[in-house]
């Protein structure tokens, strides 16, 4: 049986994992917790091949983490000490504050003025864990900061409890059949003129046009749909755009599941189809059924939008983000084989095989 919790994400280099029975060829993104690095460790542990899993130590929820000695669990500690130096030596190169960042990056292209919040980021952090213990870490692993595209895990996995329970009976069915119309909230509204309030679109369809109505949660959840639209202010083709700008937004449907694309919006309506299904807070089902449960720091934060807020059942509740792409809403390294698992935030992209060679040096033992 597939894994629905597991959204597919071969084009974010930041996880090694297992592959999944449709498509071997594509890594998955791990179910991982938002901001606090040891519990990253933990949730991906889990995610790991039941083999690998036997006789493993994993902290039971509430109990702190125990710390071993590198050597104790076959690792060599003036190795591994030579990949968090390197880790130093090679932080990302953007800028600290990260709306500052965001304007030199995503900023610049079309409607990419941010509309969630932005934090200033840390310094270079990490851990590493092997059998299930804690052997490494360093600068502060606990402070809260943006997880960016780590986000869309979180999103995979509030669908996933949803399709253990039922509430979406097959990932093949089409979204379309489980959304009603979508009504915004615009606290701005009452104070407009009721003539341009009736030049408004006062309701969402996110997948009501002939391509969208064929596109089914597995679609959706593997980033295969080309979803066609705008939601919350950003049209698809304005995220990461490509190829000629006259054809952007003209330019022919590729058939549902024939090709993979990266797409931030296209995330969002997949957060928004769920929040139609739970019609609750998604943050609220994930700390319900997985935060809590695990034991996990009530520090972390999903947020949204401040453009996307909707009436659900007489509340106005905000549909998530599934990525840090206009704000809202680290790399993980998971090497099952090795019984090992690492976590680094803020290194550059291109760096970091040469931190995981490192890594992978240290090991005196296979497992």
């Amino acid at each position: 049986m597939r894994e629905p919790w597991r959204a597919l994400d071969p084009g974010a280099l930041d996880v090694a994992t297992a592959s999944t029975p449709r498509h071997p060829e594509l890594s998955v993104k791990m179910q991982i917790s938002p901001r606090l690095l040891p519990l990253l460790a933990a949730l991906s542990l889990l995610a790991a091949p039941a083999g690998a899993q036997r006789g493993a130590y994993v902290p039971a929820p509430g109990e702190g983490w125990e710390h071993r000695s590198p050597a104790r669990v076959g690792i060599d500690s003036a190795r591994l000490q030579e990949a968090v130096a390197f880790h130093r030596a090679h932080e990302s190169r953007a800028p600290r504050d990260l709306v500052q960042a965001h304007y030199q990056t995503f900023g610049r292209e079309p409607f990419g003025e941010p509309v969630g919040p932005f934090k200033p980021r840390g310094d270079p952090a990490g851990i590493v864990v092997r059998r299930g213990y804690l052997v490494a870490e360093w600068g502060d692993p606990r402070r809260v900061d943006m997880t960016f595209s780590v986000t869309k895990s979180f999103l995979s996995s509030v669908v996933g409890l949803a399709y253990d329970r039922r509430m979406i009976r097959s990932l093949d069915d089409p979204v379309a059949a489980y959304m009603a119309p979508v009504f915004p909230v615009d606290a701005s509204a009452a104070a407009r003129p009721a003539a341009e309030r009736m030049a408004r679109t006062e309701v969402l369809e996110p997948f009501a046009t002939p391509h969208n109505r064929r596109l089914t949660w597995d679609h959706m959840l593997r980033q295969v749909s080309d979803w066609e639209g705008t939601l919350w202010g950003k049209p698809e083709w304005a995220d990461r755009p490509t190829g000629e700008p006259s054809t952007w937004a003209t330019r022919p449907r590729k058939e549902p599941g024939t090709a993979y694309e990266y797409n931030d919006v296209r995330v969002n309506a997949l957060a928004l189809a769920a929040l139609q299904v739970w019609r609750r807070p998604l943050p609220q089902v994930l700390r319900e059924l997985v935060m809590e449960p695990i034991g996990a720091s009530n520090t972390w934060r999903w947020a949204g939008y401040e453009t996307s807020w909707v009436e659900m059942d007489g509340e106005a509740v905000q549909s998530v983000s599934g990525g840090g792409h206009w704000g809202g809403g680290m790399f993980i390294y998971v090497d099952p084989e090795h019984d090992l698992v690492v976590v680094v935030r803020w290194i550059e992209n291109d760096q970091l095989d040469g931190f995981v060679q490192r890594v992978l040096a240290s090991l005196t033992e296979p497992r």
